[in-house]
């Protein structure tokens, strides 16, 4: 922008090619967070974390993730209702909750997160970063 020339707030200035102004973007700050609850695991979330494990897993094997067999057996192994119980005793869990359904997890251990993991609907909403300070 030229020293002097007037710029108004929230419109970028126009585009050489087509004349026109585009809103400018905001950064993950500046973006309307939701509102959500973090606190402790309770035993009636163990369900719903077990839910949003399995997700999340399914999310990040993709189409070129892991193979079948190895989706199944983290499903199983880490994502399971038995898992997420067995892991209670290990870790320090917290959950992010929206409209009291659990959107995101961190568990931690010696000041170490373990585990953080939010649910794929709701990424780049700064959950993830609310998590770990809560912690």
């Amino acid at each position: 922008m030229a020293q002097g020339e007037f710029r108004m707030p929230g419109v970028r200035s126009q585009m050489p090619d087509s004349g026109t102004t585009q809103p400018e973007r905001k950064t993950n700050r500046q973006r309307l967070r939701m509102p959500v609850d973090i606190r402790r695991i309770r035993s009636a979330d163990i369900p719903d974390v077990s839910n949003l494990l399995c997700t999340c897993y399914r999310f990040i094997s993709g189409p070129d993730g892991y193979t079948p067999d190895q989706l199944a057996w983290i499903l199983k192994e880490r994502g399971s209702i038995e898992a997420v119980t067995d892991q209670l005793e290990i870790y320090e869990w917290l959950v992010a909750c929206f409209n009291d359904l659990p959107i995101g997890i961190v568990a931690t251990s010696r000041n170490e997160i373990e585990k953080l993991y939010v649910h794929p609907t709701h990424h780049r909403q700064g959950i993830a970063c609310r998590l770990p300070p809560a912690a």
